[in-house]
């Protein structure tokens, strides 16, 4: 299948005074063509970073990016400048960020709104044109009464539709790419489900690749073809959902899996969290970032980093433990 993406060896730090705080260090992933690609970790690993550095918004300063690439179709957009990222950013890859009532301006229209990119990237010309485009998106989206709704504020709906309004906007331009962080934080377990399965068949209809971007295994396991499980800034497991969920390779995605409720469980099981808590990122340990935490790790974990080795056909960890063995 034809690569879209490719992110090769990317690392993006933050300086705060003397302390050099490495958010995102040697993230290597590729998203295909008409595929949904799942980042999954807890919070502060690396994940929105990740997708920042992808969309050209990181703050500088204090944020910079170091080294690597990030190739979108053929183009590095690290040597790209503002005016042709610019034209990339909505038009080509487009994000849906986790907080809608904090993206959606509450004293401009959904109508407006939804009508800005549009405008901006010139794919629609005319008054009539760019509303009738509003009024179809709306319609994708399954928000009903597009025409009355185009016309109301972000405050007179509900966060499922709120979300809904950011979707639309992300298909706004049609884009190859699209970015969905968190897209389903702070909405109730019905209308996350609603929001997964809209933005699956969005991205089928129109052949667009996705990057999902979530802390919760849980939710990535009906809607991503590949997974990559990031922690401390590094991505340290990755292969296909079928691979991570029936045979999970690193203690980290372990720990997911087992931090999850499941319903073939008996009655009174408890879950297993895991132990100790996320990593200060300016003072990380010398060896894997995660030996600090894991059960299963030797005296190696503490002193040498794990390089990436392949397990399977499309399966790979960053770790020096046999897990099945140790389990």
């Amino acid at each position: 299948m034809d690569t879209l993406l490719e992110v090769s060896n990317l690392k993006t730090v933050f300086r705060q005074g003397d302390a050099v705080v490495e958010a995102v260090n040697g993230v290597s992933f590729d998203v295909r063509r008409a595929e949904t690609v799942a980042i999954v970790g807890e919070s502060g690993s690396g994940k929105s970073i990740t997708a920042m550095s992808i969309m050209g918004l990181i703050p500088s300063p204090p944020g910079e990016i170091v080294h690597g690439r990030i190739v979108f179709d053929g183009r590095d957009l690290l040597e790209l400048d503002d005016e042709q990222m610019r034209q990339v950013r909505g038009n080509e890859i487009a994000m849906i960020f986790q907080e809608p009532m904090s993206s959606l301006n509450p004293v401009l229209t959904i109508g407006w709104q939804l009508a800005e990119p549009i405008r901006i990237h010139r794919r629609v010309r005319g008054r009539a044109q760019v509303w009738q485009r509003c009024r179809e998106l709306l319609g994708r989206v399954r928000i009903a009464e597009p025409e009355r709704r185009l016309a109301a504020y972000p405050h007179e709906f509900s966060g499922g539709m709120r979300q809904r309004v950011m979707i639309a906007m992300g298909l706004a331009c049609e884009p190859k790419l699209i970015i969905a962080d968190e897209p389903t934080t702070a909405l109730d377990v019905t209308v996350q489900a609603q929001v997964l399965e809209l933005l699956r068949d969005v991205t089928r209809q129109t052949g667009s690749s996705m990057i999902l971007i979530t802390h919760d295994l849980g939710v990535v396991a009906r809607y991503a073809d590949r997974i990559n499980v990031m922690y401390a800034g590094h991505i340290v497991e990755r292969g296909t959902a079928a691979d991570i969920f029936h045979a999970p390779k690193h203690p980290y995605t372990l720990g997911l899996m087992r931090s999850i409720p499941r319903l073939d469980q008996p009655v009174g099981v408890r879950l297993e969290p895991i132990d100790g808590q996320p990593p200060d990122l300016a003072k990380l340990p010398p060896g894997c970032p995660f030996s600090p935490r894991c059960r299963h790790a030797i005296e190696r974990c503490r002193s040498e980093r794990p390089p990436m080795t392949q397990v399977a056909a499309q399966h790979w960890k960053a770790c020096w433990v046999d897990v099945d063995a140790e389990r």
